[in-house]
């Protein structure tokens, strides 16, 4: 008696999309027939059962929303050199069996068939794409571009930002050069850096983020370095390439002073990639305030034959202050192309602030934010060549203040 898998998720597959496997077996007519799928997801076994389809007599198992809780996200502003996404791609199997009466008797029969091992990584793929999905736009080696967009801009010395990728073949990501040139366009150096994830058998190798920034770049241990030491980018630095696995990504540094606070937000893409954009314009902060008070009884006898109260006696009391910092900042000139990849930051579920010089600074690392705007603008090229995106957002965490 034949069992077969029709079909199964790609290698590499988004957690967050539907992971379908179909199959079907000769003996889907044995009486109280099921389809048994055992997902071996993490720690974790999740066993489903399914009749077969009355018209096909074959049956289908998602195990999108059970495999989805396996992968997070991946971000560290000290990552030093070429980095692993850990928490970006898990892996999981699922083993088949069938179920049905022999003689009465409810029966589970041995092992009928093993799918492939299959890569989840943290992205989603939008509804009409994902209908005919390939993964090969999402693996770098199998002919995709890096998971988050690095669009021709200008960067501070001080800016942090990786670029992010997944391969199937490790192998092919070797050792990435760093190019520097000084404003004339001379070469200044190049340096190797050292890939350390290598070896396939390992699965976080297959989902690396490489340092891209100026103030990244110079975290790279020198012990990862040929042909000099940190830092790699200094100010004699006006431009500079990265060349890895055979594509190239050109960078500016800008060395103008700006008058304005100079915000970075670092944003999850739909990808499973954290895009980096900066904010130096104007910026607003506002704080909501909420209070809880009671009310306070004034006034008493002051002896056994008087009555008074001091002017100074409070009437009300504050028990409860909530507040909450809310911020509307907004960018430079930025090309049409840019703001449509900027959506993705409007509709992002993390987003984290960097940098940020009056009330809270650097030295805080990474602050959880809420985006607070709704709504999004395709600008046409046509209409703007030059925009400005202005943002909404609030900080997560309340404060409060003391209670009486």
């Amino acid at each position: 008696m034949a069992f077969t898998i029709h079909q199964q998720p790609e290698e590499f597959t988004p957690a967050y999309n539907k992971n379908i496997f179909v199959v079907s077996s000769t003996n889907s007519a044995q009486p109280n027939f099921k389809y048994v799928a055992k997902a071996y997801i993490g720690t974790e076994t999740i066993t489903i059962k399914q009749f077969p389809n009355p018209t096909y007599g074959s049956a289908y198992f998602d195990f999108g929303r059970d495999v989805e809780r396996l992968v997070t996200y991946d971000i560290n502003l000290a990552s030093a050199g070429i980095t692993t996404n850990s928490n970006s791609l898990k892996s999981y199997y699922v083993e088949f069996y069938e179920e049905y009466d022999i003689a009465g008797v409810l029966t589970l029969s041995s092992l009928k068939a093993t799918s492939s091992t299959i890569k989840i990584f943290n992205g989603v793929v939008g509804h009409l794409e994902y209908a005919n999905y390939d993964p090969s736009p999402y693996v770098y080696d199998l002919g995709s571009e890096v998971l988050n967009h690095v669009l021709t801009r200008k960067y501070k010395i001080t800016d942090n930002g990786w670029m992010y990728l997944m391969l199937d073949d490790v192998t092919t990501m070797p050792d990435i050069q760093i190019i520097t040139y000084n404003s004339a366009g001379t070469l200044i150096d190049t340096y190797t850096i050292d890939n350390n994830n290598q070896t396939n058998g390992t699965l976080s190798h297959h989902h690396i983020r490489i340092p891209c920034m100026p103030y990244s770049i110079n975290l790279i241990n020198n012990a990862d370095i040929t042909g000099g030491v940190q830092p790699l980018i200094d100010s004699t630095v006006y431009s500079y390439v990265i060349d890895f696995g055979g594509s190239t990504r050109l960078f500016q540094l800008d060395q103008t002073c700006t008058q304005y606070d100079r915000i970075e937000l670092h944003y999850l893409n739909r990808l499973g990639a954290f895009e980096v954009f900066h904010f130096d314009r104007v910026s607003d902060l506002n704080e909501d305030i909420e209070r809880a008070k009671y009310k306070n009884v004034i006034g008493g006898l002051t002896s056994s034959s008087a009555y008074g109260y001091s002017v100074s006696d409070k009437s009300s009391t504050t028990n409860y202050t909530k507040t909450k910092d809310k911020y509307k900042v907004r960018s430079n000139w930025i090309s049409a192309e840019y703001n449509t990849v900027l959506r993705e930051l409007v509709e992002s579920p993390v987003v984290f602030m960097y940098g940020l010089t009056d009330k809270w600074n650097s030295s805080y690392g990474l602050i959880p934010i809420d985006i607070i705007t709704n709504k999004w603008d395709r600008k046409l090229k046509s209409n703007k060549r030059m925009i400005n995106l202005e943002l909404e957002f609030e900080l997560q965490n309340d404060e409060f203040r003391q209670r009486f």
